[in-house]
């Protein structure tokens, strides 16, 4: 296991002595770190939130046993929820997604170890508004979804422990500030196959 320091350089821990200096954060919320490398705030607070029960969403390792047929895929996978900001338009935002953010990706994806990257970009439909609205849900503020994946997340975090996997995580944070809201959410998650017929 990797040591906690302090200074500039990136640290993937946290500190338990660091946590009691955030009093104003509230149980089953990680602290929030203003300055610091993006990327390396991420995994700090994914370190700290294993000291406190989650929040909202309640996130567990061992689903039990697979029903048959189901395959549990290699990997982990952290999916990018995206809201515009409201000054920007539909369009803005998903031609700088695809043709400005996504290149800058690729460009740095070896040295964030990326295994995978895809972009879902909503498109109109009348049908998927109506589906949400006959199960009485609130109207869609996504403007797509980004997949990411990594062979594991301690390799993940490895790759973010390096100076080039840092810089790297802090370019495409600093650049997702030019499209993302901070409304946008970021879940990780394992993928179980339960069918595919295409």
């Amino acid at each position: 296991m990797m040591e906690s320091h302090s200074g500039s350089g990136p640290s993937p821990l946290i500190p338990y002595d660091m946590m009691r200096t955030f009093p104003d954060a509230r149980i089953g919320q990680a602290p929030l770190f203003a300055k610091g490398r993006p990327w390396d705030t991420v995994i700090r607070a994914a370190n700290a939130a294993s000291l406190r029960p989650p929040a909202v969403a309640e996130a567990i390792d061992d689903h039990g046993k697979s029903p048959r047929g189901v395959v549990p895929q290699p990997g982990i996978k952290i999916m990018f929820l995206l809201v515009k900001p409201d000054g920007m338009s539909a369009k803005d935002f998903h031609k700088y997604w695809i043709e400005t953010h996504s290149p800058l990706v690729v460009s740095r994806s070896d040295d964030m170890a990326m295994r995978r990257y895809i972009q879902s970009h909503v498109v109109p439909s009348p049908m998927a508004v109506a589906a949400a609205q006959a199960r009485g849900w609130a109207p869609n503020p996504f403007q797509g979804v980004a997949e990411v994946w990594w062979d594991s997340e301690e390799a993940m975090a490895a790759a973010f422990s390096t100076p080039k996997g840092a810089d790297a995580g802090e370019a495409l944070a600093e650049d997702e500030k030019k499209f993302l809201d901070d409304r946008s959410l970021i879940i990780m998650t394992r993928g179980y196959l339960i069918f595919d017929k295409t």
